[in-house]
């Protein structure tokens, strides 16, 4: 008893871990309410009271702090088991259903965020080589090493060689390179959006917040498409009715069956459409975060589509708007 109550006197930590596990155990016991004081106490005096001065083996000192261990484990497993069986939600703990979560502005702008950390966070559209499959900024590094802006005089570590060197084709069914990287990313961004776009007449709030919300999805399934067209088709230009990439505009689950491909000239006529929807509805609308698309940006996107589909005037026009929202932050921040 006196090396339980030494340990337990260690520090704060060991102190309100026996608390926590008493609380616990006596709550599944016979749901009672602990009394720290009043248990404390019977501690205290039960020490007292087993007090003994003849010489412990060191065996026995083992046993006991073993006993402790043994006891935590046990009433933790006990908490879990009580509790995840009898589907106990922490009182703190909120829960928006996927019915509901489209309801309003505020709560379809959630997923709207995570799909922002989708398009950085690596480790989520493959099963391996996740340090060259991080989103669309790798899809940039892609373009580059696999066109004349970047040339790699050897393997090196790995990244992106395979790339390089256009020997990734063949690993297709593979989920840890570039073939279901890029599917993966640019159907699954597609997925989610279209449940946002499905909803847009439904989703309560101010005109603003509501454009706000449906301008990026438009913009991101734009972005997605863009990304699929380039990656799985040949160039616009010249293959306008050739295959381009299979189209899902409507909510999709695993079950759905699949679409056949469509010609590029419909998947850039929907990316056309959808970057246009982006541009007006987020017009005059401030951007809430740095990471959110906003007119400018929807800009610079349109300016990126219409030069891959050669529609040269439009490009030029949309590329004005981008630079001229990047002279003002340049004025802004650096007063150039």
């Amino acid at each position: 008893m006196d090396e339980f109550y030494k340990w337990v006197n260690e520090n704060p930590d060991n102190k309100k871990l026996f608390f926590e596990a008493k609380t616990i155990f006596d709550s599944i016991s016979n749901n009672s309410v602990l009394d720290i004081n009043d248990s404390w106490q019977r501690l205290l005096d039960k020490k007292n009271s087993d007090r003994q001065t003849k010489h412990t083996p060191f065996w026995k000192h083992m046993s006991k702090y073993a006993a402790v261990a043994s006891i935590a484990i046990i009433l933790t497993s006990a908490f879990f088991f009580f509790f995840v069986n009898n589907e106990f939600t922490p009182p703190s703990a909120e829960y928006i259903s996927g019915d509901g979560i489209m309801d309003n502005a505020s709560t379809a702008l959630m997923t709207i965020n995570g799909l922002y950390r989708y398009m950085f966070e690596f480790g989520q559209t493959t099963t391996s080589n996740y340090h060259q499959s991080f989103g669309p900024q790798s899809y940039i590094l892609t373009a580059d090493v696999m066109g004349d802006d970047h040339i790699m005089s050897g393997q090196g570590n790995g990244w992106f060689w395979f790339d390089h060197i256009y020997d990734v084709k063949r690993s297709y069914t593979s989920g840890g390179w570039r073939s279901y990287d890029v599917w993966n990313y640019g159907y699954t961004m597609a997925s989610n959006v279209n449940y946002i776009l499905a909803a847009k007449e439904t989703i309560q709030g101010e005109k603003s917040d509501v454009d706000y919300v449906v301008g990026q999805a438009f913009a991101l399934r734009a972005h997605a498409y863009n990304e699929l067209a380039q990656f799985f088709a040949r160039t616009y230009v010249g293959h306008e009715d050739e295959p381009g990439v299979p189209i899902y505009t409507e909510p999709t689950t695993a079950g759905t069956p699949g679409n056949p491909r469509s010609s590029l000239r419909e998947v850039y006529s929907l990316i056309r459409a959808d970057i246009d929807s982006a541009v007006n509805r987020l017009r005059g609308i401030p951007k809430q975060h740095s990471s959110h698309v906003d007119y400018n940006v929807a800009n610079g996107f349109k300016a990126r589509i219409c030069l891959i589909s050669r529609f040269a005037v439009s490009a030029i026009f949309d590329m004005a708007l981008f630079l001229e929202s990047v002279v003002i932050l340049l004025k802004y921040f650096f007063g150039i």
